[in-house]
C-alpha cells in the first residue's frame, strides 16, 4: 500500500519552487493464495484445478501435467485462477504443476498440485437376473462388487422392512445371512458408496423353503363309487403333488390333479378313482417336491362292501357220541358285518342249546349233539349296509368204520409178513387213521391173540413170527370215532428158514458217474432178496 508515486517539494532563495517526483514500486513476492496440494473431481464433470497466485509484478502462469507440457487444444483451458478439465476422465489423473513467473524479477515458483478424477460405483455384474436362491435354515452369502474410485464402503437394505444391515466387510460388499428364514425372502439393495457418490442394486433373495405335506384325511368310499384323495402342501416355491400306492407290486406315479390355492399358498392335488375296486383298498403316499428336498404323508382309501364267505374253508362238520363241535363262519366285510345262524331256516341265536362266540366278523357257534335233530345243515347270515351274503355249514354225524374188505399177503419171510389192505367201503365220514391187526395160531383162541396197529402210509409189516406155523389174521380200520369190526380174515403157514437170495434192486434209478444210486426215500434204500 506504500507504492506509488511521492511529490518532494522545495523553495530556493525564497522564491524559487522546486519539485521533484518518486515512484516507489512495492516488490511481493509470489504467494499461493488458494491452491490444495490434493484436488479431487468426478468424472465425466468440468473441473477448475485451483492455483490463485499473487505476486507483484504480476506473474505469467503456464502449466505442466505429469512434467510435460500440457499441449494447446486440447481438453484443458488456463483460466486466471486455474485449469480447466472439461469432462474429466480418469486419464486426467496426474500431477499438475502450476508454474509461476515474474519477468521483472525474475522470480519463479511451481506448486505440485495432485488431482484425482473420482468414478461413481458401478457394479460388475450386469446381468439383469439378480435371482439368489437359498434353501431355508442354511446360510445365504450375496456377492456385491463395484468398480469405482476410490474404493467403495458398502451396506444394505432389508427392501421390506428398510432396515440396515452392514456386510461382514464393508470393503467387500458380501452379505452374510445365517439360517435363512422365510422372513428373509424379498429385495435387498445393495448400496455402494464414495466419494464420488452412490449407486445402488436390488437383488432378489428366494428363500426355498423344504415342502410340507399338511394332513392328508383318509375316505372310506363303496366299491364300484368314486374315490377322491385330497392332499395339500406348503413351501417355497409351491411344491408339484404326486401320489404313489404303498404296495410291493405297484410302484409307478398315479395320475393326480393338480391346482394352486391362491388364498391359501398352497398345492394342492386330488387323485381320482373311478369304479373303485377291493383292490384299490390301502395307503397312498403324497408326495410333494420343490428345489428344496421332498416331504410326504400317508393317506388311506377304505374301500367299502357287502360280505363275502369267499374265505371261509368250513363247508362240512362231524361230530358223534354227543361231542360238542364249533361252526365257524368267518365273513369278509367293510364295515364288518354282523353274523347271525339258523338250522333248518329258524332263527337259533336265542335257543339255549346253542353257544355263540362273536358277533362278527368271526362268529362260532357251539353245538352238542344230544341226538338227531342237531345234525343237518346251518346257515350263517352276514350283514352290512351294503348287503347280506349266506353260508351253509353240513354238521354230520360220523361212524366208526365199516369192516375191512381183504387183506393180502404180499410178502412173507420165515419170521416176517407183509399186508396190502383194501379198506372199509364206509369210512364213516371221517379218514382211515390207522389199521389194527389180531393174529394168533390156529389153534388158539382169540382172547389169545397178539395185537398190532399201523398208521394209515406205514408198511403193514409183522415180525418175529415163527417159521412153518399156521397163522390166522383179522384186520380193523380205525378213524376219530373209533375202531370198527373185525374183518378180512386170512390164514397163512410160515414157511420155513431158507438161505437168503441175492439181493435184487426193487427201484433203480440215475446211476451216477461214481457208481452211486440214488434213493428215491429221504431215510433208507429198497433192497429184495
Amino acid at each position: 500500500s506504500d507504492a506509488g508515486t511521492y511529490t518532494c517539494t522545495a523553495t530556493y532563495a525564497n522564491s524559487v519552487s522546486l519539485t521533484k517526483f518518486v515512484t516507489i514500486q512495492t516488490i511481493v513476492a509470489i504467494t499461493w493464495v488458494d491452491a490444495p496440494d490434493e484436488q479431487f473431481t468426478t468424472a465425466g464433470k468440468n473441473y477448475r484445478v485451483k492455483c490463485k497466485v499473487t505476486a507483484n509484478p504480476a506473474p505469467l502462469i503456464d502449466w505442466l501435467k505429469n512434467g510435460e507440457p500440457i499441449p494447446e487444444g486440447s481438453n484443458y483451458i488456463t483460466e486466471t485462477e486455474g485449469l480447466l478439465i472439461k469432462n474429466a476422465q480418469e486419464a486426467d489423473d496426474g500431477v499438475y504443476t502450476c508454474r509461476a513467473i515474474v519477468i521483472e524479477t525474475g522470480e519463479l515458483k511451481e506448486k505440485h498440485i495432485h488431482v484425482e478424477v473420482q468414478t461413481l460405483p458401478v457394479f460388475e455384474d450386469k446381468a439383469e437376473n439378480n435371482r439368489v436362491e437359498v434353501i431355508e435354515g442354511e446360510t445365504a452369502s450375496i456377492e456385491c462388487r463395484a468398480q469405482a474410485k476410490p474404493i467403495p464402503t458398502y451396506y444394505w437394505v432389508k427392501g421390506s422392512t428398510q432396515q440396515k444391515y452392514m456386510p461382514v466387510n464393508e470393503r467387500l460388499g458380501t452379505l452374510v445371512l445365517n439360517r435363512v428364514s422365510f422372513e428373509d425372502n424379498g429385495d435387498w439393495r445393495c448400496i455402494a458408496s464414495n466419494a464420488a457418490g452412490i449407486a445402488e442394486k436390488t437383488f432378489n433373495l428366494v428363500v426355498i423353503t423344504k415342502p410340507q405335506v399338511l394332513d392328508i384325511k383318509n375316505i372310506s368310499v363303496p366299491v364300484t363309487r368314486e374315490a377322491r384323495l385330497e392332499c395339500r402342501a406348503t413351501g417355497n416355491p409351491l411344491p408339484t403333488i404326486e401320489f404313489k400306492k404303498l404296495a410291493l407290486n405297484q410302484k409307478h406315479i398315479l395320475t393326480v390333479d393338480q391346482f394352486t390355492d391362491k388364498t391359501l399358498r398352497q398345492s394342492v392335488a386330488y387323485l381320482t378313482i373311478p369304479n373303485l375296486k377291493r383292490t384299490d383298498d390301502g395307503l397312498y403316499a403324497c408326495i410333494a417336491t420343490n428345489k428344496g428336498g421332498q416331504s410326504w404323508k400317508n393317506g388311506h382309501i377304505t374301500v367299502e362292501f357287502e360280505p363275502t364267505f369267499v374265505n371261509t374253508p368250513m363247508k362240512e362238520a362231524w361230530s358223534w357220541s354227543r361231542l360238542p363241535v364249533n361252526l365257524t363262519c368267518m365273513a369278509e366285510s367293510i364295515p364288518n358285518a354282523t353274523i347271525t345262524w339258523q338250522r333248518n331256516n329258524r332263527d337259533i341265536e336265542q335257543d339255549p342249546s346253542y353257544k355263540k362266540f362273536g358277533q362278527g366278523p368271526i362268529s362260532v357257534l357251539q353245538v352238542t349233539p344230544v341226538d338227531s335233530r342237531f345234525y343237518g345243515k346251518y346257515k350263517c347270515s352276514a350283514r352290512n349296509q351294503h348287503g347280506v351274503a349266506y353260508h351253509e355249514i353240513n354238521l354230520q354225524e360220523a361212524r366208526k368204520p365199516s369192516d375191512v374188505m381183504q387183506a393180502k399177503v404180499e410178502i412173507a419171510t420165515a419170521t416176517t409178513i407183509t399186508f396190502s389192505i383194501l379198506g372199509p367201503n364206509d369210512p364213516g365220514g371221517r379218514p382211515i387213521k390207522a389199521y389194527s391187526v389180531q393174529y394168533k395160531f390156529d389153534y388158539q383162541n382169540w382172547n389169545e391173540a397178539w395185537n398190532k396197529t399201523w398208521s394209515v402210509d406205514a408198511p403193514y409189516i409183522l415180525e418175529n413170527l415163527q417159521p412153518q406155523m399156521a397163522y390166522t389174521f383179522r384186520f380193523a380200520a380205525v378213524n376219530d370215532v373209533g375202531s370198527g369190526n373185525w374183518g378180512g380174515i386170512t390164514s397163512y403157514l410160515m414157511p420155513q428158514r431158507s438161505y437168503p437170495e441175492e439181493p435184487k434192486i426193487i427201484k433203480m434209478n440215475i446211476i451216477y458217474p461214481e457208481n452211486y444210486i440214488l434213493s428215491p426215500y429221504e431215510n433208507k434204500y429198497e433192497l429184495r432178496w
